[in-house]
């Protein structure tokens, strides 16, 4: 198997499972969400990191690429953010969200680790500490905002 697929085979993964953990309406109302939220976001934060203060470069990329930065990667984060956001209003007080918070940034860094480990990316002025805390800082204020703002008001229930 061509290895540039693992990106792809990423986004069809998450892409799943993102189908399954929300419900389809509520997929279609956060998906203006995911797409600025997810997919715009990393690419902004890829596009300063990869080519232009190389942080970080990528190995195995695909015709599908935009400047050393494989799109399907960046995909990804779109149906992560919207189980992130249909499942961040649930958690009520400060302690809950920062649970949830902390979840995904441990799933991300995890994530990371294991594609610099298995060569995918490799880290050139970064290490896996500051990617854990640029995650951290993404998805908490990802958080507040979807809160502040209710991009994803709570489900109510029909009696």
């Amino acid at each position: 198997m061509e290895k540039s697929f693992i990106w792809l085979t990423a986004f069809t993964l998450i892409s799943i499972v993102s189908v399954i953990m929300v419900p389809q309406k509520r997929y279609i109302k956060l998906l203006p969400f995911g797409i600025f939220a997810g997919f715009l976001l990393s690419m902004a934060v890829m596009l300063l990191a990869v080519p232009w203060i190389r942080l970080w470069e990528f190995n195995h990329i695909s015709s599908f690429s935009v400047y050393g930065i494989p799109l399907f990667l960046a995909l990804t984060l779109l149906p992560t953010t919207v189980i992130f956001a249909h499942y961040a209003p649930k958690f009520h007080n400060e302690e809950k969200l920062l649970f949830w918070v902390l979840i995904f940034t441990t799933a991300t860094t995890f994530a990371q680790g294991l594609l610099q480990q298995a060569g995918f990316v490799v880290f050139i002025n970064w290490n896996l500490l500051a990617a854990m805390m640029l995650s951290f800082a993404i998805y908490s204020f990802l958080a507040l905002f979807i809160i502040n703002y209710e991009v994803a008001p709570p489900e109510t229930v029909k009696e």
